[in-house]
This record gives structure tokens, C-alpha cells and sequence, in this order.
């Protein structure tokens, strides 16, 4: 899939074109020297990003946000955007230093798992140094990170169910494949190939707390451990 260089308010319409609720974002550094992205809330109705939760910005909002100036465009996942999620490849670890991303060598497994999956992928750099896969689908659900490093560092983790995730083109996002009007909307089923395929690179334990007034033995005939199991060995989750 062949990338093409648009303005930021004419991806900030595609977008829209496409069901998801955009809203503008700036990059900044704090006192540690961190950088983090924050929302533009001078530019927002009442300053309140939570309403972008619950309607689509204007064309007029848009151009006022986006014909001009540096801002960076971010989709509010889930629902209000037609079931946009993303999966978060990091670059940097815990301590903000950079890492190793886990992209390419995931990619390479789900190719081998699925190769019309793999081909139809929308994916883009972003300001870690990481890679974000962008895809539509109709589960609400939030799973938060599929897999850390050995250090906790997080590798790979989605962004969905109301999270904000930054999109290209801005300072830091780019599309390597693909473009806006070409992010695929995937089956429960090509949405567990890709979760399946992260999990295989979590390096530490899920620590899920008992109970103090339960047994061992009742702990873990509560637990859903018989998913990772199966999950890390190929096997695909049908139904529940």
C-alpha cells in the first residue's frame, strides 16, 4: 500500500469521513525533560475534551484547529469513532531510554500466521521512535498491554474503548503503509491474531492479586490462565 502526503485538516476530514472523532493535541516537555502530548484545551468547547467523547467535532472546528499552527491530530478510540483501535509499539523504556521496538519481528510472526492480515496493515511511526497498527472494529472491549519486558518496560499495548491515540501526519507520525482512507476494519477473529501474536512477547507474569480470604486452590480456578496457554501456542479463541 502506497502512503500519499495530504495537509493536516484534509486528514483531519478523512478521518472524520471515516467515523472518528478527532481532536487537537500539542507536544511538551516537562521539568524532567520528558515529553508528553496533552490536549489543545483552549481550543476545545468549554475546554473539555470528554465532549469529543460523546460528538464529532464541526468541518468548522476542524479548520479552526488544523489550518494552521503545529497541533497534532489525535482520534478518541472506541465507539465514537466507529470502532477505531490501534496497537502501540514502544521504543522507549520505563526510564525513557530507547529500546529495541518489538515491531518488526511481530510482523514477521503474523506473516507467517496469517499473511492476508499482515499485508492489509495500516502502520505508522510515532514520536517514541515505536510504530502504531491502525484498524477498525466493532468490539468496545479495553485490553490494555498485551506485553512488557523483562524490566516491566512496556512493549506492546493497544489503545481502544475511549483512550486517545495520536495519528499521523504530524511531528513524529508518519504512515510507512497505507493512508488514512486504507486503516482496514478486521474480524473478532483478525483482532485475536493480532492480540495473540503481541502476547507471545510479554516477558513477565500477568500479577493478578488473590483474594486474603481465598484459597490457592479457589484463586486459580477463577483465573482465565488457560487463555495464555492456549494463545501463546497458536491457538485462537472462538467464543466465549
Amino acid at each position: 500500500m502506497k502512503t500519499k502526503r495530504i495537509s493536516k485538516l484534509e486528514a483531519a476530514q478523512e478521518y472524520l469521513q471515516r467515523g472518528c472523532s478527532v481532536v487537537p493535541f500539542q507536544k511538551k516537555t516537562e521539568p524532567s525533560g520528558k515529553l508528553s502530548k496533552t490536549p489543545c484545551a483552549w481550543l476545545l468547547e468549554n475546554g473539555q475534551l470528554k465532549i469529543y467523547k460523546k460528538r464529532h467535532p464541526t468541518d468548522q472546528e476542524l479548520k479552526r484547529w488544523f489550518s494552521s499552527g503545529n497541533r497534532m491530530i489525535a482520534v478518541i478510540t472506541g465507539e465514537i469513532s466507529n470502532g477505531f483501535q490501534a496497537l502501540d509499539f514502544e521504543a522507549k523504556d520505563n526510564a525513557g531510554k530507547p529500546m529495541p521496538c518489538v515491531y518488526d519481528q511481530w510482523h514477521s510472526q503474523l506473516k507467517q500466521f496469517n499473511p492476508n492480515l499482515a499485508d492489509k496493515l495500516v502502520v505508522a511511526t510515532i514520536i517514541s521512535g515505536g510504530r502504531h497498527v491502525y484498524y477498525f472494529n466493532d468490539k468496545p472491549e479495553k485490553l490494555g498491554w498485551l506485553a512488557k519486558g523483562k524490566d516491566g518496560s512496556m512493549l506492546i499495548e493497544t489503545r481502544s474503548a475511549g483512550e486517545v491515540c495520536c495519528v499521523p501526519p504530524a511531528d513524529g507520525y508518519q504512515f510507512i503503509t497505507g493512508n488514512v482512507d486504507q486503516i482496514p476494519r478486521l474480524t473478532d477473529e483478525e483482532v485475536e491474531d493480532l492480540i495473540s501474536t503481541s502476547r507471545k512477547f510479554n516477558q513477565i507474569p500477568s500479577m493478578v492479586k488473590a483474594p486474603s480470604h481465598s484459597k490457592p486452590g479457589d484463586w486459580y480456578d477463577q483465573q482465565d490462565l488457560w487463555r495464555d496457554v492456549a494463545t501463546n501456542v497458536g491457538w485462537r479463541l472462538d467464543r466465549t
